[in-house]
């Protein structure tokens, strides 16, 4: 299995301006309630449900998954 790349927030806020990223937020429901820090556009999508939302994303679109 391949690494899974990683970028820092400045890097993400770059490549917004240029592409057309999916940006997930998968942090636990109680992570998500607790926090009032969130990516404007962002999808939240349950860290428990994987194998199901996955399916509804191509492989060939960039996906961003976070979780702090």
């Amino acid at each position: 299995m391949d690494a899974i790349p990683r970028m820092t927030k400045e890097e993400l806020r770059e490549r917004r301006d240029f592409e057309d990223l999916k940006v997930l937020d998968v942090r636990k429901g109680s992570d998500y309630e607790a926090s009032a820090a969130r990516i404007p556009g962002a999808v939240r999508e349950s860290p428990n449900e994987v194998d199901f939302w996955m399916e509804g994303y191509s492989r060939e679109e960039p996906l961003v998954l976070y979780c702090a």
